[in-house]
């Protein structure tokens, strides 16, 4: 703000809107010293006027709240955002995991021609099953979902007799409980041509039915819903030594 000043008798006088504020001008000392003058001013205008010439800044209520509605928007969208992201993330993870738990499996049977054995211990000592599915006390499988998966032989219908058992096991079976119902349309319509899954069963502990791969997705979104209990279902994914399996073929279910 410009002031209009004015020395007077070594005072010196700012005039602004008509109000006189005193600024009193002391020489320096000094013996061989220009003569400096310094001044100490006094604003006589009074406090409510220099107030009023502070500009003022603020926000009204409305534009508040607007700005509350526009910051919940986007964070309900971020929410949404990365759960959707989360459950593509668990899917592919779990994808990942059946191929190579598949893999495994096959490799380390591969001379002995049946799955007879396998479980837990095989899994854990033989490294078939990745160390981040296992849990902290390395007892049990879990999902990415954080379920427990098992992982069995299976009776394929052949019948050999050793010992007391008349099955020759040559498949066995990936289990995933408690998948929501929409990582089981998503798993369940995969293409499983590469890790060779022979079949899927799409079940609760009630019922459930076994589908040839691949499965369509009118069928996946029906059954995964039809057999889900709570939002939750569990699928069974059916491997064979030979994928071409006559067993297999007789037990698709619609």
């Amino acid at each position: 703000m410009m002031k209009n000043l004015e020395i007077k008798n070594n005072s010196l006088f700012c005039k602004e809107r008509g109000s006189q504020s005193g600024l009193t001008l002391l020489p320096d000392s000094g013996a061989d010293a220009p003569t400096v003058l310094s001044a100490v001013y006094t604003d006589s205008t009074p406090a409510k006027n220099r107030q009023a010439d502070v500009p003022q800044y603020g926000r009204s209520m409305i534009e508040m709240l607007g700005v509350l509605a526009i910051i919940g928007v986007l964070s309900v969208g971020g929410i949404a955002g990365y759960s959707k992201a989360m459950m593509k993330y668990r899917i592919n993870k779990t994808i990942e995991q059946i191929t190579l738990i598949a893999g495994n499996v096959r490799t380390f049977f591969a001379t002995q021609r049946s799955y007879r054995g396998l479980d837990d211990t095989i899994l854990k000592k033989a490294k078939l099953v990745p160390d981040e599915m296992w849990n902290s006390a390395k007892t049990a499988i879990d999902s990415a979902f954080g379920y427990t998966v098992n992982i069995s032989p299976e009776e394929s219908g052949s019948l050999i007799t050793v010992g007391t058992d008349d099955y020759d096991y040559r498949a066995f079976q990936i289990i995933f409980s408690s998948l929501p119902v929409e990582a089981c349309i998503e798993l369940t319509t995969q293409d499983w041509s590469n890790a060779q899954v022979a079949a899927i069963g799409i079940e609760n502990y009630e019922e459930g039915g076994v589908f040839k791969t691949p499965i369509g997705i009118d069928v996946a979104t029906q059954k995964c819903a039809q057999f889900a209990k709570g939002g939750e279902v569990d699928v069974k994914f059916h491997f064979d030594i030979d994928i071409n399996s006559n067993y297999w073929k007789n037990q698709f279910s619609m």
